[in-house]
Order: C-alpha cells, then sequence, then structure tokens
C-alpha cells in the first residue's frame, strides 16, 4: 500500500491541484501546513484519502476518526462505529501521530505507526472478515480496492445491497469517474 500511496498518490494530488473545489483547496492547505510538522508521508495518505472522498461526497468519519492525542481506548471504545474505523490520534486528520483499527465496536490493534498500514489494515479487515462496504463509504473503499490494492473483478461487489434492490454487479460509476480523470490529468502532463 505504501508504494502505491507513492506512485498514484503523486497523480491524485497533481489531480486534487487541478480542481477548483473549495474541500480540494481546503484539504491542500491543511497538507501544506502538515507537511512542515510531520515528514514521515502520513499527511500525504490522508490528503488522498480525503480527497477521494471528497470527490465522492462520502463523510472522512466513516473511514477515519480523529481523536485527540490524550484519548484512552477505553473512552474510544464508547462511541465506535460497527464497520471497521481507522482512529488518529492526534490535533488534525493529518497531523495524527499514532493509529488504532476497530471492528465491530472494538478496537483490534492500537499499535499502528502510520497512516498507509491502519489504511491497509482497515482495508485488509473488510476482506479478511468477508464485510460489505457500508454505502456510506462504498464508493471510496472500491476505489482503493481497484486503484491502491489492484483487485479488479470484472464482476460483483462487496457493496451493501440496499433493501428490495438487485445486488451491484458493476463498478461505482463515480470510480470509473475518477479513474478517468486522473488518468486525463496524467495523460495531459
Amino acid at each position: 500500500m505504501n508504494s502505491a500511496f507513492t506512485h498514484k498518490g503523486e497523480k491524485i494530488l497533481k489531480w486534487m491541484k487541478e480542481q477548483p473545489s473549495k474541500n480540494f483547496r481546503k484539504i491542500q492547505e491543511q497538507l501544506v501546513e502538515a507537511k512542515c510538522s510531520m515528514s514521515n508521508g502520513t499527511p500525504e495518505a490522508v490528503a488522498i484519502t480525503c480527497a477521494v472522498m471528497s470527490f465522492f461526497s462520502e463523510k472522512e468519519e466513516t473511514v477515519y476518526k480523529c481523536v485527540e492525542a490524550a484519548a484512552t481506548k477505553a473512552d474510544i471504545e464508547k462511541n465506535l462505529p460497527d464497520m471497521p474505523c481507522l482512529i488518529g490520534f492526534g490535533e488534525s486528520r493529518m497531523l495524527a501521530s499514532r493509529f488504532m483499527l476497530s471492528i465491530d465496536g472494538v478496537v483490534v490493534n492500537d499499535h499502528i505507526s502510520t497512516f498507509a498500514a491502519g489504511l491497509a489494515m482497515l482495508f485488509c479487515s473488510y476482506y479478511n472478515f468477508n464485510i460489505m462496504y457500508p454505502l456510506d463509504c462504498a464508493a471510496t473503499l472500491e476505489f482503493i480496492q481497484r486503484c491502491f490494492v489492484g483487485i479488479n473483478p470484472d464482476r460483483g461487489s462487496k457493496v451493501q445491497v440496499k433493501k428490495n434492490c438487485k445486488r451491484y454487479s458493476q463498478t461505482h460509476p463515480k470510480v470509473l469517474s475518477l479513474i478517468s480523470a486522473i488518468a486525463d490529468v496524467d495523460w495531459r502532463s
């Protein structure tokens, strides 16, 4: 996942700079500030993930929560979602210095050193425990699956099915749109 963030992340950051959205500009500003404070690559990985979620209009908290650096494991477990979630400790998402992974409202790993490692564990938990992607963050997780991890099935999806709806069997259209937009920026350079 680290090499994917390095190689493909550069293209996503380049694409993000060309976008007129206020959300993307805010993410860029936060990234510049965070890079001055940290040098471990976490700010870039977080910025990439936040940009992807912003493009899909998905809330960052569904994948990555940020808590105060002094928060304890017991305090955090009181308010965790049932779906897998990455928790960062710090002033902001991009300035988090340590991470935890929770599944089913329970912290299962509290010694994760980088965001990319935590995101990889988060993603793997969906596959290892055969958990469907929640609708709140389905496009982001599918994008990670296809672009960073390289799992590209021709048919089928891990997206939760709404009641009385057919199972989603194609690639999410928003994911295809983002992949196309990033490829277009990369091609023009």
